[in-house]
């Protein structure tokens, strides 16, 4: 589930209702809903985070009802990773830029587009 620690009573859900945790070390993790598609009724939420308890395995994960599951999920980057920021971009895709490394997760910034087929296409982590 998405690792959310608050909830705010003034947004609509799944924004409203607290979620369950899911492993996150203390670093950003970024949400974006998906523009509705032909075929979707409701926006598809896209999260990503370092899915440990260590700043490592960066994974994106793709909700289609409103939060409630997080049945597609794939890991972008294996070793160290840290904050993330994800973008709805025009072409359908998603760009994704964050922190990573080989031995650090400071070693550098990369961006990477992802699509919903690249990440369906995956294993739970």
């Amino acid at each position: 589930m998405l690792p959310l620690l608050a909830a705010c009573a003034d947004l609509p859900p799944p924004f409203s209702q607290l979620l369950q945790p899911a492993p996150e070390p203390p670093a950003q993790a970024s949400l974006v809903a998906l523009p509705s598609e032909r075929g979707h009724a409701r926006p598809r939420l896209v999260f990503a985070n370092p899915a440990s308890t260590k700043r490592e395995r960066l994974t994106v994960r793709v909700s289609e009802d409103d939060g409630a599951t997080w049945p597609i999920a794939r890991v972008v980057h294996e070793g160290p990773a840290a904050y993330s920021s994800l973008v709805a971009l025009r072409d359908g895709s998603i760009g994704v830029l964050f922190e990573r490394g080989d031995r650090s997760p400071y070693e550098r910034i990369t961006f990477t587009r992802l699509t919903l087929a690249w990440l369906a296409a995956g294993t739970s982590p």
